[in-house]
């Protein structure tokens, strides 16, 4: 959407029915387990205003019906958007687990999880799990690997940014890995953090 305007209910709605009535979307869901997340583009391009908006309440509501209520697990945090997705793998175990951020109802110039969502990730970090691999999922960029796309990135909060690395290397966990998404390219970067001495 245009920056200031969503459209009416029925209008999202119409939007979403596009992508769900589309054949191979539908036949791709029915295949692969799929989550979704929330991102700018439910509301407009960069939207960085958090749930102050006169449109958040809308937007998310219709993401909610037609979205993250059919195929996201509940949220991590009653009311919240952010949750935990599990991919089973041998019995009784996770292969994976993926904490799936929401990077749009809490940002700020202060930052963009927000308290909550901070301490949340923080301690599912801290819970020990058998699954091979845990990933932390951002809607935008964690990596700075592109001058061209800082402006809705993790490079605008750098404090925010190495606090989430902070809790990662605080809880010692091996096999953790950052996905984002939002450029329209693939890297790989391998993050080291090490704490000074003293």
């Amino acid at each position: 959407f245009e920056n200031g305007t969503i459209g009416s209910s029925a209008h999202l709605d119409g939007q979403y029915r596009l992508l769900l009535d589309d054949v191979h979307f539908a036949g791709f869901v029915k295949r692969v387990p799929s989550v979704f997340t929330w991102d700018d583009h439910e509301l407009f391009d960069n939207y960085r205003e958090g749930k102050q908006h006169v449109h958040y309440a809308r937007a998310r509501d219709a993401f909610e019906r037609h979205l993250a209520n059919a195929f996201n697990p509940p949220p991590y945090r009653h009311g919240e958007m952010y949750f935990v997705h599990k991919l089973p793998g041998p019995p009784d175990e996770a292969l994976a687990e993926f904490f799936v951020l929401d990077g749009r109802s809490h940002r700020s110039d202060a930052g963009i999880l927000g308290e909550d969502q901070i301490r949340d990730l923080q301690a599912w970090l801290g819970t020990p799990s058998k699954a091979r691999w845990r990933f932390i999922v951002s809607s935008t960029m964690f990596a700075e690997v592109a001058g061209d796309v800082g402006s809705d990135n993790w490079s605008l909060h750098a404090k925010e940014k190495r606090r989430v690395l902070g809790h990662i290397f605080d809880a010692g966990v091996e096999g953790v890995v950052l996905l984002t998404g939002d450029a329209h390219f693939v890297a790989v970067v391998d993050h080291r953090m090490t704490r000074a001495s003293g």
